[in-house]
């Protein structure tokens, strides 16, 4: 083989190794890359089931607490005592009990049972929110489905039709008595609700507040700024009287010309100063303490400051 023969081979060999390398890496990556994909997919499998598995816990807890608060899941011993601890808030209310009969509840679900009363008394409205608040914070699952309060002409007892029901949920804690759940600490108590209920007339149509005026403060009008003359008083001529230069200040409010030396005073409105020098084409004026040029053709008002070495 020529030395130019071993050259092209070696050439040829170097090509090859470098692709081979090239597909290699190729593959490589592309192997890599759908390992990162298994394991994002993985990932996300594993945070959906951690999901799951803590709302299930939360689900179960959420059970718990209502088979805690659940009447017992034996119907009858449920309807006994449910109507025995009703009758003994209405008594202890101060409500008179005049009629109590089963108010039969089929609900369309398997999750829970219920069961129901209609309950006809009269009492005062004392005597109603004390029962009221002893019913919704018993803790049980129960609630009040109609409630009716129909007011005695000339007196203060109330009719009291009520219809009440209760649940049961499958494995109730309580088999034989009714649950005992520590009422909620941040409820307002029976004392707060007598004060905001008690003493009103409940039945009166409501009538909103009125709505409170502000007072009309009448302010008295400003006074109109009174006119001066002075921005109507223009310099319309600078004369030679003698060896001396003369200005004249013609107020067109009254007609009046005033015709003025260095050193009078002019005195046209509100203004009030003296003529300090007169130029040709300008005067200066002293007011106070402030000194003021007036171009003629100006009116007094219309000047610019001018330097304490003027005039």
């Amino acid at each position: 083989m020529t030395r130019r023969e071993a050259t092209l081979a070696a050439v040829v060999l170097g090509m090859l190794v470098l692709w081979g390398g090239y597909y290699t890496l190729g593959a490589h990556r592309e192997k890599v890359d759908a390992r990162q994909s298994e394991l994002f997919a993985a990932q996300a499998q594993l945070s959906g089931a951690r999901l799951t598995i803590a709302r299930g816990r939360e689900a179960i807890h959420r059970l718990e607490s209502w088979q805690d608060r659940s009447l017992p899941e034996d119907r009858e011993v449920a309807q006994s005592l449910y109507r025995d601890w009703l009758l003994g808030q209405l008594n202890d209310a101060g409500l008179t009990v005049d009629n109590v009969k089963p108010d039969q509840r089929t609900p369309r679900t398997t999750a829970y049972r219920s069961i129901g009363y209609a309950v006809e008394a009269h009492g005062n409205l004392e005597a109603v929110t004390r029962f009221l608040h002893a019913f919704y914070t018993s803790g049980m699952l129960q609630q009040i489905t109609r409630l009716r309060l129909q007011p005695s002409p000339g007196s203060s007892q109330l009719g009291v039709m009520l219809s009440v029901e209760g649940l049961i949920i499958p494995g109730a804690t309580h088999t034989d008595s009714l649950p005992k759940v520590a009422a909620d600490p941040s409820a307002a108590g029976l004392d707060e609700y007598e004060q905001s209920i008690v003493g009103r007339n409940v039945f009166a149509v409501y009538t909103p507040p009125r709505p409170k005026r502000e007072p009309i403060v009448r302010s008295e009008p400003s006074p109109p700024p009174k006119f001066d003359d002075a921005e109507q008083a223009y310099v319309t001529a600078i004369v030679q009287t003698g060896p001396r230069l003369q200005a004249w200040i013609t107020v067109r409010t009254t007609g009046e010309v005033l015709r003025l030396f260095e050193g009078d005073d002019v005195k046209v409105g509100l203004l009030e100063g003296q003529i300090v020098s007169i130029s040709a084409r300008s005067l200066i004026l002293q007011t106070g303490d402030k000194r003021t040029q007036i171009e003629l053709g100006h009116n007094l008002r219309d000047g610019r400051p001018a330097d304490a070495s003027e005039g």
